[in-house]
């Protein structure tokens, strides 16, 4: 299943009851300016070492560590390829931090990336997405039950991300849960599609919300729109 969201999210896939149930509200709004100045930290490499500073692990870890608001963003350098976009690819013994702390997540702070400008005002809101992704969080190694990023905070965003290829049994791309990780965003990520915006790569569920309510998958702009594949249970969970 392939779809492509924005706040008309319910018309474009399928939803199905998890057991523990959390109410979806998708027209919350999110208010992510901090009080204090936010803390920077830059992802520049793709390895998968919590304790090796420039990895995305390190990072999260960062953030969950600095209480407030904190920001996430992407500088790997070219010579660390493959081109054209970069891989990150933990496994079982390196999986990302779950996120337990407001943060920014940008993957379109990496060079070469573009938001989708595909819009209802200039009629071409149907061509799709013309976003581009250049930082990929790659399953395939990860093992059954692992998430792409699991988030168990509130106002946080994620945005900007290919996540691809959780697929074993038990994973997503991305998992919100918790009944304190409310108020969070998720927009203009590809999720269980590659980049290049056709080659699927699915995760068993592409986004899954257990116990948590209003969430906003997607947005009301353009630049919010997500692609959302699945290789197995459901693109969206809740």
């Amino acid at each position: 299943m392939l779809c492509q969201t924005n706040f008309q999210w319910n018309r474009r896939t399928s939803v199905r009851a998890a057991s523990l149930g959390g109410m979806i509200i998708l027209l919350a709004t999110l208010a992510l300016t901090p009080a204090v100045q936010a803390a920077v930290y830059t992802v520049t490499k793709t390895t998968t070492d919590v304790l090796d500073p420039g990895t995305l692990n390190w990072a999260i870890d960062q953030a969950n560590t600095n209480a407030g608001f904190d920001e996430i963003h992407f500088a790997i350098d070219e010579a660390l390829g493959p081109d054209p976009w970069w891989v990150i690819q933990p496994d079982p013994g390196s999986l990302m931090p779950t996120i337990t702390d407001m943060v920014l997540i940008d993957g379109y702070t990496q060079l070469g990336t573009r938001p989708n400008g595909h819009d209802w005002a200039t009629g071409d809101m149907d061509e799709g997405t013309d976003a581009v992704l250049m930082v990929v969080l790659d399953g395939s190694l990860a093992g059954p039950g692992a998430m792409g990023l699991d988030l168990q905070a509130s106002g946080s965003r994620i945005r900007g991300l290919c996540v691809v290829h959780f697929a074993d049994l038990g994973s997503a791309g991305i998992r919100i849960t918790g009944e304190n990780a409310g108020g969070n965003q998720v927009d203009g990520c590809f999720i269980g599609v590659l980049p290049d915006g056709e080659t699927i790569a699915g995760s068993e569920t592409g986004v899954w919300i257990l116990g948590s309510s209003t969430n906003l998958i997607g947005g009301l702009l353009a630049e919010h729109r997500n692609m959302i594949s699945t290789g197995g249970v459901s693109g969206y969970a809740s």
